[in-house]
């Protein structure tokens, strides 16, 4: 069977990036790791057209779920605007690249960038205009966001199952799967490599429960088919303390904070 293009590249993960179990700083927010009433609006990658942005949507959508969870509130953030700046292409991207691009850039909401008609269209404006650059970062002022590796594509089975069920309890995961071959209701690998990024935000007895941006749909993938790659999200939003006037000792403590603030991002 030829494997559908849905725009995931397998990514080279390097010493600086950020591993599952290494940062002591992650608060549990679900200990039963199921994330099923708070999955986001559906909103397709190739409704008219590929976009090929896959790891976009996926990355997206667990932010989403995951601001749900925190703040009571749905948003919907533009996948236009980082697609644009992670340099997606119709051969894809890689869900570091994007989710780096997040944490560096911020997010604007959708109706800033919408889904336009074509797909020359969805790839502008290029290079990014000031304006929604600005509001990226004023996001940015009031969220922090981060994440690191669950999965590097070398764990076995019994790793996979273990370490995805545990991460669950601090977020909804982008996973890699192999998209898509269904099986008595479950989907399969087949034997073939990962090709698509999704959303997993929880399992079942038969699989892990997959949140998919192609279609209108939610998948149970078994939990004998492959996931080599699976990144971790945590969202917080920035606390402000107001600073008294002449209070020099609480201008020193505010600018502590912020100093360290700015090392651990």
């Amino acid at each position: 069977m030829l494997l559908q293009k849905y725009g995931f590249k397998r990514p080279e993960i390097t010493p600086d990036q950020h591993i599952f179990g290494v940062a002591l700083d992650w608060k549990i927010q679900k200990e039963d790791g199921q994330w099923d009433e708070f999955l986001p609006l559906y909103e397709p990658q190739a409704e008219n057209y590929e976009t090929s942005g896959c790891t976009v949507w996926g990355t997206e959508n667990a932010l989403e779920i995951l601001y749900k969870y925190l703040f009571k509130i749905e948003p919907n953030y533009s996948e236009r605007f980082i697609a644009i700046l992670a340099g997606i292409t119709l051969e894809g991207g890689d869900p570091h690249t994007v989710a780096e691009t997040i944490r560096k850039q911020g997010l604007i909401n959708q109706e800033l960038l919408p889904i336009p008609e074509t797909y020359e269209e969805f790839c502008q404006p290029n290079p990014m205009e000031e304006r929604f650059l600005a509001k990226g970062k004023k996001w940015l002022d009031d969220y922090s966001f981060r994440h690191d590796w669950v999965l590097q594509g070398k764990e076995t089975k019994e790793n996979r199952i273990s370490a995805i069920k545990e991460a669950l309890k601090y977020s909804p995961l982008g996973v890699s799967v192999s998209a898509w071959q269904e099986e008595g209701g479950v989907y399969v690998d087949g034997g073939r490599p990962n090709n698509h990024l999704c959303v997993c935000f929880g399992w079942t007895d038969n699989g892990w429960k997959i949140f998919d941006s192609y279609n209108h749909s939610i998948k149970i993938y078994s939990y004998d088919s492959e996931i080599s790659f699976a990144k971790r999200y945590k969202l917080e939003k920035k606390t402000f303390y107001p600073k008294k006037q002449g209070n020099w000792l609480v201008d020193l403590i505010i600018s502590f904070f912020n100093l360290i603030k700015a090392l651990i991002k």
